[in-house]
């Protein structure tokens, strides 16, 4: 099965992703839009049934307190010059950086080659058909600074489907 650890966000928080999204995304883009939104700390992908029970048991070792995630500034990944992703950022916040090295330490036999980049995705892009027009648009484009209040973090199981990922919670750990 393929999992994923991350946090839930706020009402408010996924309100205002839904309006970016709105205003970001055009006829200039082809695009998917996230359709369920959420802060990935660690992605442990394909995991046999068997060591669930055992990543559970590490996780439950993790204690941290609560913490607000603020929306920061917005941005696209790219590969080649060809825009690839379309996120928003989260503050810098010592909070989240010690829950991730905490679920990074607990978990360390799942590697991960990425920087820890805490963003949410609004879209996957397939094509941008003016590059500058878009990027002129993003730049004028700002998020309200909501914050999200995070008590707990959730080890998810997601289901590739046609339609899109479909995520299932295993384990909310507080």
């Amino acid at each position: 099965m393929r999992l994923f650890i991350a946090v839930d966000l706020s009402n408010e928080t996924l309100n205002e992703l839904e309006r970016l999204q709105n205003e970001l995304i055009d006829a200039n883009l082809d695009c998917s839009r996230s359709k369920s939104f959420h802060l990935t700390l660690k992605f442990l992908g394909e995991v046999n049934k068997k060591s669930v029970a055992t990543i559970v048991k590490e996780l439950e070792k993790i204690k941290f307190k609560e913490f607000g995630l603020t929306l920061g500034n917005l941005g696209v990944f790219e590969h080649e010059g060809m825009i690839k992703v379309l996120w928003a950022g989260i503050e810098k916040s010592d909070a989240l950086d010690d829950l991730y090295n905490a679920i990074k330490c607990v978990l360390h036999e799942f590697k991960n080659d990425k920087d820890f980049s805490p963003h949410l995705t609004l879209a996957r892009i397939k094509s941008v058909d003016n590059k500058q027009v878009f990027m002129d648009k993003l730049e004028k484009t700002k998020a309200n600074k909501i914050t999200s209040q995070v008590n707990s973090f959730v080890l998810y199981k997601s289901t590739l489907t046609h339609s899109g990922a479909v995520y299932e919670k295993i384990k909310e750990f507080y």
